[in-house]
């Protein structure tokens, strides 16, 4: 987890440090709120640079060329109590969380700063069309990616916020280490360990020994086979699963 309160090191500018903690992050977790936002609806194309929204476009930017693979906001609504249930967050959209006349403009400092920091990274310029580097055009693409609400009961909201980030990373993390297995070692193993047929809940048992196999430096059907791990392959199923139809063949 990249936090410029803890990561920045001492001495380095900010803005090209959360420039860079963002150029090496999987996962962009930006918190949205009504008055983090309420800036946005006072921007104008000759408006200082307003780092949030460089920090918007530039994970949009990272996400283009594939460097950022999740983009997860948090939608913050706003705080209050009530007698009956208590200190209580309301919903980000019902609350006006989106700020009314979000401009249709580029703001020029920010455009500048974007393609500073491109460049420097050796990413070259930016990707994005015009609209969709307006102010507008950046809060609508942020919203449009599936993030988690923080709302309702306080001690609910932020343990629900909490476990919807952990599951959305971890499910990110899986697939970036699959990626990294050789797609022979998947077809070497299915029929040896389902046979023919398509078994129910077969494919949730593979990925999980597929996993296994990775984080142990086995990633091929090559290194697997020089490992010898076919003669603790019904082993690994037996830790990882309940699955009682798996026949391993020859």
């Amino acid at each position: 987890v990249w936090w410029d309160a803890r990561c920045l090191p001492q001495g380095q500018p900010w803005e090209e440090g959360f420039a860079d903690g963002l150029s090496s992050s999987n996962v962009f977790v930006p918190l949205l709120s009504k008055a983090a936002l309420a800036s946005f609806a006072k921007l104008a194309p000759d408006s200082s640079c307003d780092n949030v929204l460089l920090e918007y476009q530039l994970a949009l930017e990272l996400k283009k060329r594939g460097k950022v693979k999740l983009i997860l906001p948090v939608l913050v609504g706003e705080f209050g109590h009530s007698n009956k249930l208590g200190d209580i967050y309301e919903d980000f959209f019902e609350g006006g969380g989106v700020p009314l006349g979000c401009p249709v403009v580029v703001v020029k400092a920010v455009d500048e700063k974007l393609s500073e920091h491109l460049q420097r990274m050796g990413n070259g310029g930016p990707q994005l069309s015009e609209a969709e580097r307006t102010v507008k055009g950046t809060l609508d693409a942020i919203i449009a990616h599936q993030g988690v609400f923080l709302k309702g009961l306080k001690k609910d909201a932020i343990q629900n916020v909490v476990k919807g980030i952990v599951l959305a990373s971890r499910a990110e993390k899986d697939d970036l280490r699959l990626a990294a297995v050789d797609p022979d070692l998947r077809q070497f193993l299915y029929p040896a360990l389902f046979g023919p047929k398509i078994s129910s809940g077969a494919e949730d048992v593979l990925i999980k020994i597929l996993l296994r196999l990775e984080s142990e430096g086995i990633r091929s059907q090559e290194e697997f086979e020089c490992e010898d791990y076919s003669e603790n392959i019904l082993g690994y199923i037996k830790e990882m699963s309940d699955c009682k139809e798996i026949t391993l063949t020859d």
